[in-house]
């Protein structure tokens, strides 16, 4: 593994990486996809709000509500990764975690008030396809920061 890493990282310059990031960023900024158990599903294929997407795709997604950018992660399996999110499993549902205790916090609770109930309710997702793992990592972080979601 440190091998792979080492060899990546001297792969591309500070310039080059750079370009590649925003390239990547740009092509972030696409189609946004209501959050919905029932508008991502698996059926031979990704089915996404009725669009067929084919097999998952590794990369970097963001989740937003109400145009709000709230959460960047990174996963070798986007669309499955969307379902875990929705699903009530504490330990891969973080973005869910997450919302809940934002809801809690009480400087929040006048913001976002009963809307969060309904877990999906103005949640949206995008994604950008990323197959280099050197550049997923360094993207999340990139892109986090640029969207202010850390």
């Amino acid at each position: 593994m440190r091998n792979y890493i080492n060899e990546n990282i001297t792969k591309y310059s500070d310039e080059e990486l750079i370009t590649e990031l925003n390239r990547y960023f740009n092509n972030l900024n696409g189609i946004s996809y209501p959050l919905d158990l029932d508008k991502i599903y698996y059926k031979k294929e990704w089915i996404i709000n009725g669009e067929p997407k084919g097999k998952d795709k590794a990369g970097c997604y963001v989740l937003s509500y109400k145009g709000k950018d709230m959460y960047v992660g990174i996963s070798r399996g986007i669309f499955k990764r969307m379902k875990q999110h929705l699903s009530d499993n504490e330990k891969s549902a973080t973005f869910k975690k997450k919302m809940q205790e934002f809801k809690t916090k009480p400087e929040n609770k006048a913001t976002i008030r009963k809307e969060i109930d309904v877990f999906t309710n103005g949640f949206k997702f995008r994604y950008v396809e990323i197959t280099d793992n050197y550049l997923l990592a360094m993207f999340e972080i990139y892109a986090s920061m640029k969207l202010e979601t850390f």
